[in-house]
């Protein structure tokens, strides 16, 4: 790599973005930590057992905590959101070897997170055999997508080091030694635009589902709420695609140019975790609320039973195989609360059913998690 030479005139090399990047990633990813604790709290609390979704989504964490120790602690102690010259005389082959490392687990984080969506839908929404195809093509696709990048990010040169090696100002590496076939900043547009179409398909899955329940439209919109909550993180997703395109990589400043793509990045990621857990957290919201995980003296406009017995209704409408087609709601109910086998919440179920059917439920009906509300109509096949 050339020499710097001295820095452009009117540059304070005293600025530094690195206290913003801190903050937002430290306020951030405390807040999907703190999301990830409460889910754990909720299952305890609703007695519903830990399954896929919770497992993929507590191991998304592990690698977004590798993806911010990483920037925050080795690269921005050698220079990252600083400029250049203002960094130590190898800040370049630091910032390229960090963002060697920060494409896996960045890749792996969203993939988990991503997984664990899906596997909550399949909770739900597994009834039907197109609906569990759908679900492991989208599964399927966040899969293809993670090993496309990370197989790509690993072979960028050949050999391996040679893509930080060639940054070192230090022990500069012979150009003819190493060849790097993949261009950054072309690697980075090419893994944004799938996750961004994977994150869309992910979103619109619930939504004929939705379509199909017997409730008002503004009931319709405030139960399609619970699924889109994950639309925040597309937003962050578009606005950090829009940094990733002005970007320029091949800057000589290149550890103060990329700061701003490198800080959306991160929130990305931490904004995806804590989405991926608002819907299982409604057992907590109860207890504030109410005083009760399951509340008994509460009459919501449209009851979480209601709500409830609409989707399996609706699901159960798409089904092509009549005779398969008679899953009891009541035992739906039931095994969403991981409770099928207490006596007194089957009788307080069966009225529920009885009375959702004419929009009113009586008030000891108790409330449903809705995490596993398909997990036990899948006999519908």
């Amino acid at each position: 790599m050339a020499s710097l030479g001295p820095p452009p005139p009117g540059i304070d090399l005293h600025e530094s973005r690195a206290g913003d990047l801190v903050a937002s990633w430290a306020s951030t990813w405390s807040l999907a930590v703190v999301s990830v604790m409460l889910r754990v709290v909720c299952r305890k609390l609703a007695k519903v057992r830990f399954w896929l979704d919770d497992w993929f989504i507590i191991t998304s964490l592990f690698f977004s905590g590798g993806f911010m120790f990483t920037v925050t602690i080795y690269m921005v102690d050698n220079g990252m959101c600083r400029h250049i010259w203002a960094g130590p005389a190898d800040a370049t082959r630091d910032w390229a070897l960090g963002l060697f490392t920060t494409e896996f687990t960045y890749t792996l984080s969203l993939v988990f997170i991503k997984w664990s969506i899906l596997a909550f839908y399949w909770r739900i929404f597994s009834i039907q055999f197109l609906d569990k195809l759908c679900l492991w093509i989208l599964a399927g696709m966040v899969a293809c997508w993670g090993v496309a990048a990370i197989l790509t990010s690993i072979f960028q040169c050949v050999p391996i080091p040679a893509l930080w090696q060639q940054f070192d100002p230090v022990h500069p590496t012979d150009p003819d030694t190493f060849t790097c076939g993949v261009d950054i900043h072309n690697l980075f547009i090419g893994k944004a635009v799938p996750h961004i179409v994977t994150d869309a398909l992910i979103l619109i899955f619930p939504l004929p589902y939705i379509w199909h329940l017997h409730l008002r439209l503004s009931q319709k919109i405030a139960t399609a709420g619970i699924f889109l909550v994950g639309i925040f993180v597309s937003i962050v997703s578009i606005v950090r695609f829009v940094f990733v395109l002005e970007v320029d990589l091949e800057s000589p400043d290149v550890t103060w140019d990329q700061c701003t793509e490198m800080l959306w990045t991160g929130i990305e990621i931490y904004i995806g975790t804590v989405c991926a857990c608002l819907p299982s957290l409604k057992p907590l919201l109860n207890l504030m609320l109410y005083g009760s995980v399951y509340p008994r003296s509460h009459r919501p406009t449209a009851s979480d039973a209601q709500i409830m017995f609409e989707i399996a209704e609706a699901t159960k409408r798409r089904c092509r195989q009549p005779s398969n087609a008679n899953v009891s709601s009541s035992y739906i109910f039931a095994s969403a609360r991981g409770a099928a086998g207490d006596a007194r919440v089957s009788e307080g179920l069966t009225e529920s059913v009885t009375g959702s059917v004419t929009g009113s439920v009586p008030d000891d009906s108790p409330t449903i998690e809705m995490d596993d509300a398909g997990e036990h109509a899948k006999d519908c096949q």
